[in-house]
């Protein structure tokens, strides 16, 4: 399995490291702090390669993060939310009824010992939004 992994540190704790998981044009990509993981921008054929890499690495899944509601690549439905176990968060603005928490500009969700803040980025969609390592 190939994936790339890079880590970003805000300088105040923890770097949270990132890393891709598809090697295709819809990214998915992990934010990984310690053993705290979150899933952003899943892609439901891809199910299985998350579950994996999640065992390999002893990650526990705590928050499946959507930047936007996505046209090119059919997103979890349900049943594979329900089987990875994780709250689906998206932008206040995104129509999705699976959503489990809506989220609003500057609002921040812990990973892990760190700190994710969300930014409303309307543009590509209304609901789009960027992740970032939240500074103190």
């Amino acid at each position: 399995m190939r994936y790339s992994i890079r880590t970003v540190g805000s300088g105040t704790g923890m770097p949270v490291e990132i890393t891709e998981l598809n090697d295709t044009n819809c990214k998915t990509y992990l934010l990984v702090s310690g053993s705290h993981v979150a899933l952003v921008d899943p892609v439901r054929e891809r199910t299985e390669t998350y579950r994996q890499v999640l065992a390999e690495r002893a990650l526990v899944l705590e928050m499946i993060i959507e930047t936007h509601t996505h046209a090119d690549h059919l997103m979890l439905n349900q049943a594979l939310k329900d089987e990875l176990g994780a709250p689906l968060l998206m932008h206040r603005e995104s129509p999705i009824p699976l959503v489990d928490r809506h989220l609003d500009d500057r609002e921040r969700m812990h990973l892990g010992d760190e700190e994710i803040e969300f930014l409303h980025t309307p543009g590509h969609t209304p609901d789009s939004t960027c992740e970032c390592q939240a500074l103190s």
